[in-house]
């Protein structure tokens, strides 16, 4: 759903076989005023649209290029990200990461997996030469990656037949990791009661946040140490969700349901945050050798 000039909106359905990647701009396209199954629209759309010359009528009703913005910001803030997830769940499709005309539905080369939905949105142009973490990139366009530095949080919602899964990751999606949580649960984990803007010890979104300072020292030098607790972590955090899966369907009763639900999430929560104060541990262990200060006597001495 999305909305033009502030007063009129267009939703479009997008089929099971199909996804979208939308940065922030308009995305849908060509409105079929007749499908009412697939589309739903302002009610006078149309009409102020031809009175005031914005389209003419004898031309397809495209929303994004009527109401929509084509500039220089859009080519290096929104349409990479566009191209990027596209490329990476349809690689099959050549693509130029600076095109207007990337298609606001596209179908995947396969059905997509929830650890693919959260590659996309952990992507900074991995393995490519826009990728910023890579400093053999220097002199390429700076496009702006999906997982960006100024990331709080980032969510998945996985429907599974009647139960829901919660993926939360707190900070940069891709140096964090995405915890699945159960959202029917009645009470947080404490360390995601807290955050504030500044640092503090007792806030969730401080220690992943944290562990990606750390590593944004050398990224080549401590980006192993990273990937290694991602996948430990995620391993653990998988595993650990399938156990309660399992009790929770032998569980008939709804109180202790919820009261095994707020044990999981909780259990969930300090595996990932335990996890990651080690990898800080770690890092500010090894990046003690890391200062300018370090002095070191010539053995000829």
């Amino acid at each position: 759903m999305e909305i033009g000039s502030g007063h009129h909106y267009v939703a479009q359905r997008i089929p099971d076989n199909s996804y979208a990647v939308v940065a922030n701009q308009l995305a849908i396209q060509v409105i079929d005023f007749n499908d009412k199954k697939n589309f739903i629209t302002s009610p006078d759309i149309q009409k102020f649209v031809y009175q005031n010359n914005l389209w003419p009528k004898n031309k397809p009703f495209n929303f994004r290029l009527i109401f929509g913005t084509h500039d220089d910001s859009d080519l290096t803030y929104n349409t990479p990200r566009v191209w990027s997830g596209q490329k990476l769940l349809t690689p099959s499709i050549s693509q130029d990461p600076e095109s207007f005309d990337l298609p606001f539905i596209r179908k995947p080369d396969h059905p997509i997996s929830i650890q693919e939905a959260q590659r996309v949105l952990s992507d900074h142009f991995n393995g490519t030469k826009y990728d910023l973490t890579n400093s053999k990139n220097e002199g390429q366009p700076a496009y702006r990656p999906i997982a960006v530095a100024t990331t709080q949080e980032s969510h998945l919602l996985q429907l599974r037949d009647e139960d829901m899964v919660h993926w939360l990751a707190m900070g940069i999606a891709a140096q964090s990791v995405y915890i699945p949580f159960y959202p029917q649960g009645t009470k947080v984990p404490t360390i995601f009661k807290y955050g504030k803007e500044e640092f503090t010890t007792n806030s969730a979104y401080w220690v992943f946040k944290m562990a990606s300072v750390l590593v944004d020292r050398n990224w080549g030098k401590y980006a192993t140490d990273l990937v290694n607790t991602q996948k430990a972590t995620n391993l653990a955090l998988n595993k650990l969700r399938v156990e309660y899966d399992k009790k929770l369907a032998q569980e008939k009763e709804n109180t202790k349901k919820i009261d095994l639900v707020n044990e999981a999430n909780k259990k969930l929560a300090n595996v990932a945050t335990k996890n990651y104060q080690k990898l800080i541990a770690k890092l500010i262990t090894a990046q003690t050798a890391d200062s300018p200060l370090r002095f070191k006597i010539d053995p000829n001495l």
